[in-house]
């Protein structure tokens, strides 16, 4: 599987033209043997904070970072464990599901308006969801039950407004 950083420009013809000089380097390095073996030879050091997902993730970054040398390397591990330091090792999907379980508590039944209600007021929701003042019933039903159905097969999930 490849990896990829997507960078996106203007279609003008002076970004292309002021792309070119980084897009050649860039081709230049990627295509150099000897760096090539010592990347894929790196016997790399991980923080322990980060998951196994976010280590496979951040794994050819800690490799090119020590091939640089110098405090990059340092630097590289320092970002990671600022970006992905996690006390209870949940993706964003899980935690945002285990706010969930906790506003459920052991109910076996709750209204769609407190289900929603209920993250917005522990603010466990996406940021792009908390820019009303107030909660958007519509928006964050259908966003909550993307997510939901996401875990399960369509057609399990359904939400209910009893109010």
């Amino acid at each position: 599987m490849n990896r990829l950083i997507l960078v996106r420009h203007g279609g003008s013809t002076a970004n292309r033209d002021s792309a070119k000089p980084i897009h050649d380097a860039l081709e230049a390095w990627s295509k150099d043997i000897e760096l090539l073996k010592t990347l894929r030879a790196s016997q790399l050091q991980m923080p322990e904070c980060m998951t196994d997902r976010q280590q496979d993730i951040w794994e050819p970054l800690f490799a090119i970072a020590d091939s640089i040398g110098g405090g990059v390397p340092e630097l590289a591990r320092k970002a990671a464990q600022a970006l992905c330091d996690n006390d209870d090792e949940l993706g964003y999907g899980a935690a945002q599901l285990a706010a969930i379980r906790k506003i459920i508590g052991d109910l076996d039944r709750i209204m769609s308006a407190d289900l929603i209600n209920g993250p917005w007021d522990a603010d466990a929701l996406p940021s792009r969801l908390m820019e009303d003042e107030e909660p958007n019933h519509k928006k964050l039903g259908r966003w909550l039950s993307k997510l939901i159905q996401s875990y399960g097969e369509p057609g399990k999930c359904v939400l209910v407004n009893e109010r």
